[in-house]
């Protein structure tokens, strides 16, 4: 074998040799990547007592629950009346949730009379497990039931719910109970703590008698950054 013969072997079989490390480097180089989604949940939950209604003597109210609407039922109200509606809202899902919107969808049983005369009071709170403290709080005074989508909305529009994070419905402020209590003569400051439905004491003409509220309360929360 000649000595050109010799060269050219010899730079063949390098350049197999580096094709072959470089081959190999390749191979180790390659990444795996793993990618996993977060969920949203946004629900009305069953927590404790949670949620019920409670009336007046003589008066028929009703609750129906599920995870995205709830029914509220009153009936047989009558000047002084008050119809308690208690209830959790709670991120249950893995990332941060913001209000969307809130729709009230009133029957046909529900007379403008009705959602005229009928007033809601109360505060939205958000609380965080661990926490003595709440995280937000805002207050529904004094609104015709007809107002009561915007009145919600208005609440719960700044809160933004961490997983785990809940909205209940529940008077924390002191002050906030006297006014309460000025205004509704059946209000209990030291039990009585939730969203309240009343027909005033004066005021209310004969045409709200015999008449019905029946509306779905349906929320709809999305992702924090939208």
């Amino acid at each position: 074998m000649n000595k050109t013969r010799i060269i050219a072997f010899t730079l063949v079989l390098g350049l197999m040799l580096m094709g072959a490390g470089y081959a190999a480097w390749s191979e180790t180089a390659t990444i795996n990547n793993a990618v996993g989604t977060g969920e949203l949940k946004v629900e009305f939950v069953d927590d404790c007592d949670h949620p019920r209604m409670l009336g007046a003597q003589h008066m028929n109210y009703s609750i129906t629950h599920g995870a995205k609407i709830t029914t509220v039922v009153m009936g047989n109200m009558y000047p002084g009346a008050v119809a308690y509606y208690e209830t959790h809202i709670e991120n249950l899902g893995s990332i941060p949730a913001v209000l969307n919107n809130v729709d009230v969808v009133f029957s046909a049983a529900s007379t403008d009379e009705i959602k005229d005369n009928v007033r809601v009071w109360g505060m939205a709170v958000q609380e965080r497990p661990g926490s003595t403290l709440p995280v937000d709080s805002s207050y529904i005074v004094n609104v015709p039931l007809r107002d009561l989508e915007g009145a919600l909305e208005t609440a719960m529009n700044g809160f933004n719910l961490q997983p785990g994070d809940y909205i209940c419905f529940d008077v924390i402020d002191d002050n906030f109970k006297q006014e309460l209590a000025e205004n509704i003569p059946a209000y209990d400051p030291d039990s009585d703590n939730c969203l309240f439905f009343t027909l005033p004491a004066c005021g209310v003409g004969n045409d709200v008698e015999m008449k019905c509220a029946q509306f779905d309360i349906i929320i709809d929360f999305k992702q924090f950054n939208q």
